[in-house]
């Protein structure tokens, strides 16, 4: 995107920039617009009623948003050359006005006008942002209160980061407005933060969760047969990789990238596959690992390549089994929105395993941190204590169980695996067990029209592993962290969360690790649970940390790889 002008009106004191390497707000750098001046958003919150009245007049748009005549307008005007359709900029909406005057006319608004089109929108609504519509009674999950100062900003409180959306015209110039105002008076004041290097023209997608269904298990296929309506393939042999059609049926052609569970199974020794899109060079990445004679899944976003088509390789012969819970790509209508992790079920407070061949369901939608109205959620589930070999199948409490894993375990083995679980009308999902086994489920995130980010592919790259060099580095020790920086090369400021593919290797004894946003407390969950000596890996859809890092705790000392594949922005 290429940046043509940029024009300013206001007071001068109602526009700056910031620099807060803590993010009170979200965001660690980037421009500040304000209806007041713009030194008192520094914080803490030590008075109760902050604000000057710049004597500046209001905007017209403001007015007709706020339903209120507005005053001390403030607004930066850019014209802009895109590169690809559609924009996005990362943003927080704060305020004095909070929440003292929620409710009345003293309805301070903001506005990205894209082109003359407010983008800026209360999330899963049409209205505009403002007092009003974001607050502790109003779309409360994305509001963070600061009463008492808990966050080092003078305002009362504020949103999360949001993102705003647009279509552009991309080669051409386009016009972005951002403008902000007091309603009714021009005291108590409120203002904009806009994430340094937080706008973005990157073709990125939504997601569009789908009822799992089952593409390819080469154990039930032979050459030039296609059982069930399965794509037809046998075992795949070492060293060599395999074509599978992934688009077709669910999946339009119009996909860019698609959810899938991947589970080798059998391997003629230890090994690893590794998937990439058809046509393309293959990466110097693992996206499953496995053990001789076992099943070992793990939750893959893969890029979509030539002929809707991804590749698998594997380094030893083994069993192929994919599933498909999804899509990315234009016509998705699920974006992501990650939370701290939070645990809604473990089996074993109560005493009571998920018996064999017993469906139960799990509330996900309508909890303390996801809302009525999300459509998918991102869930690591965790089979724990089985008494013996069996899979557990998540799906939408709505539909017929399908043909599909999404957990394998053996007896008296934790086996996690990050899940991308469509929800039913109800917000819940089902469990299966094939056996008896205590289950626990974390959710990280939740996926809707309310949410903020769209996945982008980026080539599978290493971002970490303790061996190197040559075997030779030291292990994560026990009850340690590693501050992991993510965004670089690979990964752009803008990204919210990211898609890593997580390895423990070499564990000195069980244990477990918990990947979370950079420099965040670490939550009571966990992402992959290891034995001694075995190497595993799970998928990890992850917050970044406002200066774009993950921070990764093991319980025991371990070898650690980290592979990112793609973000959300």
């Amino acid at each position: 995107m290429t940046v043509n002008s940029a024009a300013f009106s206001g007071a001068g004191s109602a526009a700056g920039t910031f620099n807060d390497p803590a993010a009170s707000v979200g965001l660690a750098s980037g421009i500040v617009l304000s209806s007041g001046d713009v030194h008192d958003v520094i914080g803490p919150n030590e008075f109760e009623n902050t604000g000057q009245d710049l004597g500046q007049l209001g905007d017209a748009a403001l007015d007709t948003l706020s339903g209120q005549i507005t005053q001390d307008a403030a607004s930066l005007t850019v014209n802009f050359t895109p590169t690809n359709p559609q924009l996005a900029i990362n943003y927080v909406f704060a305020s004095e006005e909070c929440t003292e005057f929620v409710g009345s006319q003293f309805n301070d608004v903001f506005a990205f006008f894209v082109n003359g089109v407010n983008c800026a929108l209360t999330p899963g609504t049409v209205n505009p942002i403002a007092v009003n519509t974001v607050n502790p009674g109003s779309k409360g999950l994305f509001y963070v209160p600061n009463e008492p100062a808990t966050y080092d900003t003078e305002f009362d409180g504020f949103t999360v980061v949001l993102t705003c959306r647009a279509a552009v015209n991309p080669g051409v110039p386009n016009t972005l407005r951002l403008a902000i105002a007091d309603a009714s008076d021009g005291i108590l004041d409120s203002a904009v933060f806009l994430q340094a290097n937080g706008v973005s023209s990157n073709p990125i997608g939504p997601l569009q969760p789908i009822t799992p269904n089952r593409l390819l298990d080469t154990r039930l296929q032979v050459a030039n047969s296609a059982p069930l309506g399965f794509s037809s393939q046998s075992i795949v042999p070492g060293g060599t990789s395999i074509s599978v059609k992934v688009t077709g049926g669910d999946v339009p052609d119009t996909a860019l990238a698609v959810a899938l569970n991947v589970t080798a199974v059998d391997g003629a020794g230890s090994g690893f596959l590794t998937i990439f899109p058809d046509g393309a060079t293959q990466p110097g990445t693992s996206s499953v690992n496995f053990p001789a004679s076992a099943a070992s899944p793990n939750s893959v976003v893969a890029k979509i390549g030539a002929g809707g088509r991804i590749r698998i390789f594997a380094n030893v012969s083994v069993d192929v089994v994919v599933d498909v819970f999804g899509w990315f790509g234009p016509g998705g209508n699920a974006r992501l929105f990650t939370i701290v992790p939070d645990r809604v079920l473990d089996t074993r407070e109560v005493g009571t395993p998920v018996g064999w061949g017993q469906t139960i369901d799990v509330l996900i939608a309508g909890t303390t941190r996801v809302p009525v109205g999300a459509t998918a959620a991102i869930l690591n589930v965790n089979a724990t204590e089985a008494v013996g070999p069996g899979f557990l199948t998540v799906f939408p409490s709505d539909r017929l169980k399908p043909v599909v894993s999404s957990v394998n375990y053996v007896g008296g083995v934790p086996r996690p695996n990050s899940v991308i679980a469509p929800l039913g009308a109800d917000g819940k999902i089902k469990i299966f067990a094939s056996e008896q086994t205590h289950v626990i489920v974390d959710v990280m995130g939740w996926l809707g029209n309310a949410g903020q980010s769209e996945y982008v592919d980026v080539p599978s790259t290493r971002l970490l592993d303790t061996r190197l060099p040559n075997d030779t580095g030291p292990k994560l020790a026990a009850g340690g962290t590693i501050h992991l920086q993510v965004v670089g090369a690979e990964v752009p400021p803008n990204a919210r969360s990211v898609v890593l593919n997580v390895t423990a290797t070499d564990p000195d004894a069980p244990g477990f690790l918990t990947v979370y946003p950079g420099n965040a407390p670490r939550p009571f969950t966990s992402n992959l649970n290891y034995l001694t000596g075995e190497t595993i890996p799970n998928a990890v859809i992850v917050g970044l940390g406002p200066t774009g890092a993950v921070d990764i705790f093991t319980l025991r000392a371990t070898h650690v790889v980290v592979d990112v594949v793609g973000y959300f922005a």
